[in-house]
């Protein structure tokens, strides 16, 4: 039986859905609120209580939600969400009768009018959060409210754009071109009421009775985290109502026209933009704390700056513009995020509209007290500013509280000012705060290995937490290149993690996880490993005996070199106890056996591992492996390279054809003791190698052969005597 919560598939197209809601919405609500009902009543030159009425109205329409729970119990929340945006694009067609009213009937008619606008936007508001928190996941939930701002704030940047231009084309007197644009808010509000109609949501509006908003209160007062949140919203949107204010203030104060008015509203959409476009990364990980405390601090600044201002430059004010809507964008989300975690589960509507009525009161008041003050400041003719400036004032006091009461917030997860400050400000840590995010949302494999390279190697404490995350995943792709990794940039704090994988038998990457342990000295480490050698396991045993040796701890050298001749181990058990013996210094023991441990029935792949390792352990140059590769690649170009590094000296030069003729017929007998030869001619028969190769029966494999004429020339290269 299906439940009132939605599938995964529900969730994907109802995030769709919405994304398409929040285009549209952000090209309707450019039009039809905010700058335009700003310019609009001041055609008809309203009181300053008036302008803060418009500033506020949009929150003061929170009253409504007194009403709300009951009036709405048992419908769904998605059509009363449909129904509420159908309404408040209907009521706006009605400033078409501004063509037929002058003076103060125009303004109230505008402030009429915008009021219902902004009755049914926040009815529906109060459903659009639970519809919001229903297709959105808890760990997404800070990034999906930033997709949903920057596509509602791009959309709105195109809508200023259109304004912009429209009003610096004279072809229409200013209020017919007002009007113009609020048609265009018509239709493409009602194209994202068409979007919202088709969410699934099946969740139904539930009033039950005694859960008024007094009781819904009383149980709020209670919950000391769903308070401090109320709180924060009050007073943040209340420094949002001052800071309306600004439109006026250019308009009137510093005498600019109503085009450049749209100029300065399509910067500071922009600098929304932004704003989202620089959380989205960040805020879940970071957390809504810090954020908040960082951008109250910022928007009480820009607030004193405002004060302070009379007329200035036009980029000036753009500037301002830009910064002040940044900080206002990025406390809208993070403090909508804050309330997204603290709605309850049952009676989200009651609670929401307790939200939303007191986040009503408080705009209230703050935009009839930001008019009020314009009025004081007029009349007592400050000496500094503008008529402006108490309000811009009173917006730095409402900063300054909500940041007290974010500093008594619990945030959970989120991370200290400190910690934060260390990443935004750090250009390498932001860098991988972006990197963690692409590597996140992308599915391309070489652009996730390029970032997971990057992120092994940042000493963030972000990038170990993905780390973290990814060895945590049983089928992480990516767990054998950070184990491997974490042995070339240790973390100690990963040790607990590693030594869980390479002490699990069915771990696919514990042959990794057992060569990281032999980046970590340390009795955690030893002992596990000491554990592992006993594995009847010969490539766990060999793996572990080499990641002791590298953190000082090496198994006995003779029970290595036992094992070593004596079993038939897989190629890579053989290769871990040769670097287990050269880690120790007992390199003799594996190089006075190397040819023995290349039976002809081991095949070409095991002899060619076993004699380029023993090479790379010796150091010798030109490599060994290198050869091979040639050889492999073309019959012939691995023994011109010897050729040509061993001509120097006289026997490689006396008998050059010879060798080549030997090569090619395949007379490798014949090599052979031509080295011997060599070695004995030379007084090299008591190295190691020597040893190992007159001891050799013999194996007619090119491979070998080329591995004899190798090391005779690195023999002959220590006696420091070309030319004999």
């Amino acid at each position: 039986m299906i439940t009132d919560f939605l599938t995964q598939d529900e969730r994907e197209k109802g995030v769709r859905l919405l994304l398409w809601h929040a285009l549209f919405n952000g090209l309707g609500y450019g039009f039809l609120a905010e700058t335009i009902i700003y310019l609009l009543a001041l055609q008809f030159n309203p009181s300053n209580t008036q302008l803060g009425f418009i500033s506020s109205a949009i929150h003061i329409a929170g009253l409504v939600l007194l009403f709300v729970p009951r009036l709405t119990n048992g419908m769904n929340l998605r059509k009363l969400f449909f129904s509420a945006w159908m309404f408040r694009g209907a009521v706006s067609s009605f400033y078409i009768l501004l063509l037929f009213t002058r003076g103060q009937t125009a303004v109230v008619l505008i402030l009429g009018v915008y009021a219902l606008f902004c009755i049914s936007r926040i009815v529906g508001a109060s459903m659009a959060e639970p519809v919001q928190q229903m297709v959105a996941s808890t760990e997404t939930r800070g990034r999906f409210i930033a997709q949903i701002f920057i596509s509602n704030q791009s959309a709105r940047l195109v809508s200023q754009l259109i304004s912009y231009l429209l009003t610096s084309i004279a072809i229409m007197s200013e209020l017919n071109s007002l009007l113009v644009l609020i048609g265009l808010g018509v239709v493409t509000n009602t194209i994202s009421a068409l979007y919202l109609r088709r969410i699934p949501y099946r969740e139904k509006s539930q009033y039950q009775k005694g859960s008024n908003l007094y009781r819904v209160l009383l149980r709020t007062v209670k919950n000391r985290e769903q308070l401090l949140v109320i709180f924060i919203r009050c007073f943040s949107l209340s420094a949002a109502v001052l800071i309306g204010f600004t439109t006026p203030f250019l308009r009137v104060v510093a005498g600019y026209a109503q085009n450049m008015v749209f100029l300065y509203s399509l910067v500071g959409t922009a600098g929304m933009i932004v704003s989202g476009l620089f959380l989205r990364p960040i805020v879940d990980n970071v957390g809504s704390k810090p954020l908040l405390m960082a951008s109250f601090t910022g928007q009480a600044a820009i607030f004193i700056i405002w004060a302070g201002l009379k007329d200035a430059p036009l980029g000036l004010f753009l500037g301002l513009g830009f910064f002040t809507t940044f900080l206002q964008a990025s406390v809208f989300q993070l403090v909508a995020r804050l309330v997204y975690n603290v709605i309850p589960e049952e009676d989200k509507i009651s609670f929401m509209s307790l939200l939303n009525f007191i986040t009503a009161v408080f705009s209230f008041l703050a935009g009839i007290a930001g008019g009020l003050l314009i009025d004081l400041a007029a009349k007592i003719s400050l000496p500094f500013g503008s008529d402006y400036s108490l309000t811009f004032t009173a917006g730095s006091i409402y900063c300054a509280i909500a940041f007290l009461l974010v500093f008594s917030l619990r945030d959970q997860g989120s991370l200290g000012m400190r910690e934060t400050a260390n990443i935004i400000f750090s250009p390498r840590n932001f860098k991988t705060f972006l990197d963690i995010y692409t590597f996140n949302l992308t599915a391309n494999p070489v652009k996730r290995q390029n970032i997971l390279t990057a992120l092994n190697f940042s000493p963030t404490p972000q990038a170990e937490q993905e780390l973290r995350q990814i060895l945590n995943n049983p089928i992480a792709p990516e767990k054998d290149q950070i184990l491997i990794s974490l042995y070339t940039n240790p973390r100690p704090r990963l040790l607990g993690l590693i030594i869980r994988e390479a002490e699990n038998p069915e771990s696919a990457q514990r042959s990794s996880a057992i060569f990281a342990l032999g980046a970590y000295p340390g009795e955690k480490s030893r002992n596990a490993l000491r554990g592992l050698y006993q594995s009847e396991d010969p490539r766990v045993s060999c793996a572990a005996a080499k990641s002791l040796a590298r953190i000082g701890n090496s198994v006995h050298p003779e029970e290595l070199e036992g094992r070593l001749i004596s079993v038939d181990l897989p190629t890579r058990a053989m290769q871990d106890l040769m670097v287990a013996l050269s880690v120790a210094g007992e390199y003799e023991r594996f190089l006075r056996s190397l040819f023995q441990l290349c039976p002809e029935y081991r095949g070409d792949y095991h002899l060619q591992s076993i004699l380029a390792l023993a090479a790379a352990l010796e150091d010798y140059s030109p490599r060994l492996d290198l050869i091979f590769a040639r050889e492999n690649n073309r019959s012939g170009g691995g023994l011109s390279i010897i050729i040509e590094e061993a001509r120097p000296f006289k026997p490689f030069f006396d008998d050059l054809r010879t060798i080549q003729e030997d090569y090619r017929n395949g007379r490798h007998e014949e090599l052979r003791d031509w080295c011997c030869r060599v070695v004995s001619d030379y007084t090299l028969d008591e190295h190691p190698v020597a040893l190992s190769m007159k001891s050799d029966p013999g194996n007619p494999s090119p491979s070998l052969s080329l591995g004899r004429l190798y090391f005779t020339f690195q023999l002959m290269n220590l006696l420091r005597r070309p030319g004999k």
